[in-house]
């Protein structure tokens, strides 16, 4: 898998592809001068600088980044290294171009007959990095991957279609479908011990003590025990590959070199001291398990995917998914059936999960979920928009996060699910992704498809993490939607919290009542 910086443009835009290809620069100079590599913010007030080398007090090595894709503006060139050559404020040791494409042989003729006179007139060493040289330079110093957003799962695709195309497929399909099905059952394990964490996270010393163990450490190493069985398999796996094709046995090492890479990225959140994870805020700690099982599920189903070639979406009710919903619908009427299906669908799958549902500020009939599913906690109010949506933030806030201005109460270790049917603005989108650092809930925004484009423009934005899902009905829930479409009840529009004597809270909206209990 190859990527050059054609990717930038296509991921960016032109504009942006620029900044990036600087930070890709300055990421390969600081890997590979490690200390004393600097950033200096753009005009004005650059100094003709982009990145440098050293100490400003004295001599320094100056690079300059020009994100010529097509033609060489010398003119540019020249101004910059001017600026920099004749400024007052340093002195230069040496003078480098970064361009992201390589020279044809005339305008390396013209660079080269510009670099001496430039270096006679003023006594620098100038010098150029074209593509090839940044290229080599970033895989000398194991960064394309990162710069490059390339993935293990990219290498895997790769290398399962030149498997499947070469003449020896038999043999070393068998041995590869082994190592890739290792490669699930490590990340399966990793998954295992995480949920584990996370079930026990309110008594993780009885935990331990149930387990016969005492840190972290020791917990994570009685885990590897396990893995370097795997991949001692794997190993040999590989070694019988590279008998019948040493090219793709080098493929499959590198693949799962980076997959390996890959997990820790993931896991890293928890690679810390026992000191440190044990005076971890507890929500703070929990939050990030849900993150790394969510991931590492992510990677256990996309394996599964290329591997199968099917593009099952099950994943998508996963306990630990955290992204927000969207649910497209064309009009009005149809909110109501869309929201019993979508309602019905999750259940089925996260039955202790609970909800939340926020009705249109006029809607004075909400679903009734307790005719289909008695044991289920669902509370609907209207969505007190636009004038009162700080009630509902704090309805929310006090209902679900951990940590609050009351206190630090109980986490949820089964999710909530906060349900809007009407759109919400960028700053109250925001306001609430700020609750879940410290919550266990999950939120689903109802959108008219006509505007679908802006509210993704929004969630991209804000930094917000989303999938869209797509409601087939199904004969199976019939009955169902039927039973709850034509028994609705009345709708209230409370939002109430309050606090007790002894200083636990009670939260209302007109429905149901909660009772969150101080930690």
């Amino acid at each position: 898998m190859e990527r050059d910086f054609n990717y930038f443009i296509e991921k960016y835009g032109e504009s942006g592809a620029r900044e990036k290809f600087e930070d890709a620069c300055y990421t390969m100079l600081k890997r590979k001068f490690q200390d004393h590599v600097y950033k200096i913010k753009g005009n004005p007030g650059d100094e003709g600088i982009d990145i440098y080398v050293g100490n400003i007090t004295k001599k320094i090595d100056v690079f300059q980044c020009k994100f010529f894709m097509k033609n060489i503006d010398y003119n540019q060139i020249k101004k910059s290294f001017l600026r920099a050559a004749n400024n007052s404020k340093f002195s230069m040791k040496s003078w480098t171009l970064l361009i992201p494409q390589d020279f044809t042989f005339p305008e390396r003729c013209k660079w080269d007959k510009w670099q001496t006179q430039m270096e006679t007139e003023y006594n620098i060493e100038i010098k150029l990095m074209d593509k090839s040289a940044i290229m080599n330079c970033m895989k000398q110093f194991d960064i394309y991957n990162q710069i490059f957003n390339i993935k293990p799962l990219m290498q895997l695709e790769e290398l399962y279609n030149i498997i499947k195309y070469n003449s020896d497929h038999g043999k070393i399909g068998k041995n590869f479908n082994f190592v890739i099905e290792k490669i699930r059952e490590y990340i399966s394990h990793r998954i295992a011990v995480f949920k584990k964490l996370f079930y026990n996270s309110y008594d993780i010393n009885e935990y331990f003590k149930e387990k016969q163990i005492t840190s972290f450490l020791e917990l994570f190493q009685q885990s590897e025990i396990h893995i370097q069985f795997l991949f001692n398999d794997i190993d040999n796996l590989i070694k019988d590959i590279r008998k019948i094709d040493n090219e793709i046995g080098f493929l499959c090492e590198r693949f799962v070199f980076m997959q390996g890479v890959f997990i820790n990225k993931i896991e890293e959140d928890l690679q810390y001291t026992d000191e440190y994870l044990f005076n971890l805020k507890s929500y703070t700690f929990q939050v990030s398990l849900q993150k790394i099982i969510w991931d590492l599920s992510v990677e256990e189903q996309n394996i599964k995917k290329i591997i199968n070639e099917s593009q099952s979406n099950d994943i998508l009710l996963n306990e630990f998914d955290m992204r927000d919903t969207i649910v497209t619908y064309k009009n009005k009427q149809d909110i109501l059936r869309l929201l019993a299906l979508h309602v019905i669908k999750i259940h089925e799958h996260l039955c202790r999960e609970d909800f939340d549902i926020f009705y249109g500020r006029e809607d004075k009939k909400q679903l009734c979920f307790s005719l289909i599913y008695p044991d289920m906690v669902c509370s609907g109010a209207n969505m007190p928009y636009p004038t009162s949506i700080s009630k509902m933030i704090k309805y929310i806030n006090l209902s679900n996060s951990k940590f609050n201005e009351e206190g630090e109460f109980t986490f949820h270790l089964e999710s909530n699910n906060t349900i809007f049917l009407e759109e919400l603005d960028i700053k109250t989108l925001q306001k609430l992704h700020k609750i879940k650092k410290t919550a266990n809930i999950k939120y689903h925004h109802f959108i008219n498809e006509n505007r679908i484009d802006k509210i993704i423009k929004k969630f991209n934005e804000s930094k917000i993490d989303y999938k869209i899902v797509s409601l087939v009905e199904e004969p199976k829930y019939f009955d169902k939607l039927e039973k709850l479409l034509s028994n609705l009840s009345e709708l209230s529009s409370e939002l109430i919290t309050g606090k007790m004597y002894d200083g636990n809270l009670v939260i209302s909206n007109g429905t149901n009542f909660r009772i969150r209990k101080l930690k």
